[in-house]
């Protein structure tokens, strides 16, 4: 009888290891990003679905990468395939931030887009420019409505400054922003990978 209590208990045991984490860093030129738009780099492939997690690193060079004020960080992954609903759970680490910035924030959001990634909003905690030298997400997929899992080959990096006035919008304000720039970015990628392919034949 002892065995068997043993084998069971090895078996829950084993159960209750969590999935290790996809680790991805990126690298990204402070000098060259614009605001308003889902600056890019391609990544090894990596595939995620429901209960997958992701350590995402995005480290700036000739930085550190500064915003006026910035009122929303984004980091995360895209792909070249369609749209789909994703829930997740997120924090953002800001790495060598200034004085002026929380460390980090943890929030839940569901993202209809061609990504996998939380936004931020608010991560100033006074006046003047904010500058870090690198962010971190650290996130689970909760559930999607695709039917398995789904592969993305670069990583991005978003900010968008305060409107005039300095009022922080709404989240889903920005919910409807960032959808426009995903589609955007999705289009450009077919675009291209259309094109690739018509230089193929």
């Amino acid at each position: 009888m002892k065995p068997l209590l043993f084998a069971v208990a090895a078996v829950a045991s084993l159960a209750a290891v969590p999935t290790a984490a996809a680790v991805i860093t990126a690298s990204l030129d402070a000098n060259a990003m614009q605001i308003n738009q889902l600056n890019n780099v391609a990544i090894t492939p990596v595939s995620l679905g429901v209960g997958d997690a992701l350590d995402l690193t995005i480290n700036f060079t000739n930085g550190p990468m500064t915003v006026g004020n910035g009122s929303a960080l984004w980091i995360g992954l895209l792909t070249n395939g369609d749209g789909a609903t994703l829930n997740s759970t997120a924090t953002m680490f800001v790495l060598g931030g200034s004085a002026n910035m929380f460390g980090s924030l943890n929030n839940t959001q569901d993202n209809s887009f061609a990504h996998v990634g939380n936004f931020f909003g608010g991560f100033q905690t006074g006046s003047g420019d904010l500058s870090f030298a690198g962010l971190r997400q650290t996130l689970t997929i909760n559930s999607s409505d695709l039917q398995g899992p789904r592969e993305y080959d670069r990583a991005f990096f978003f900010f968008s400054e305060l409107p005039q006035g300095g009022v922080v919008p709404e989240p889903q304000s920005w919910a409807m922003l960032i959808a426009g720039f995903g589609l955007v970015g999705a289009a450009a990628r077919r675009r291209r990978s259309g094109a690739a392919r018509a230089i193929a034949a």
